[in-house]
């Protein structure tokens, strides 16, 4: 059972992530939109080097995306981060002026040890939930890219469709992650 404290400052986390995750997935699909929509006069044969070029980075980025997520979503990453020491100073820091937030701070310092650590472990997804979806809008400006350059509307679908499902499957799951924490055995001592 978790605290009512502890839910009102993980649902804060988890308002920012999705706030952030809908914005991106927003951009990627005004991406396709505005692909699907050019205009071209005349085709152009497209330089084979620059067409592996732009594929290999779409993969790339694909590939990172995927590694980052399941890495650190791992259960061994989720056990090294339930083992790690909680710094409350570190977790009430103001990000904008890094400075402690003194309530923020006494709040912490109220919630069992547990908490804290759980607090702190939902703290530190901010960082790779952004890069993996900063991974999948990439995936999507390379397709916008390409059907610019190669003036071929078309050449989006495939790098669209690859950003926009795992940007779907990477949908902020805070909770459940945090309960699968607090799940653990290693919770327990």
């Amino acid at each position: 059972m978790t605290s009512t404290v502890l839910n009102t400052l993980i649902e804060k986390n988890s308002k920012v992530l999705k706030i952030v995750w809908l914005a991106l997935f927003l951009a990627m699909i005004l991406y396709t939109i505005f692909s699907l929509t050019f205009k071209f006069n005349n085709q152009t044969t497209p330089s084979n080097f620059l067409i592996y070029i732009l594929h290999a980075a779409g993969i790339l980025f694909a590939f990172i995306s995927i590694a980052l997520y399941k890495r650190t979503f791992s259960e061994n990453q989720l056990r090294k981060k339930l083992k790690n020491s909680v710094n409350i100073d570190d977790l009430s820091r103001d990000l904008r002026t890094n400075e402690i937030d003194i309530q923020k701070k006494e709040v912490l310092e109220q919630l069992p040890f547990l908490e804290q650590k759980i607090y702190g472990i939902s703290n530190s997804f901010m960082v790779p939930y952004v890069i993996c979806w900063a991974m999948n809008e990439s995936i999507v400006l390379i397709g916008f890219v390409s059907s610019y350059l190669f003036k071929d509307i078309l050449k989006v679908v495939p790098f669209a469709f690859v950003g926009i499902i795992l940007h779907i499957q990477m949908y902020p799951k805070l909770k459940t992650i945090l309960e699968k924490v607090r799940s653990m055995p290693e919770s327990k001592l």
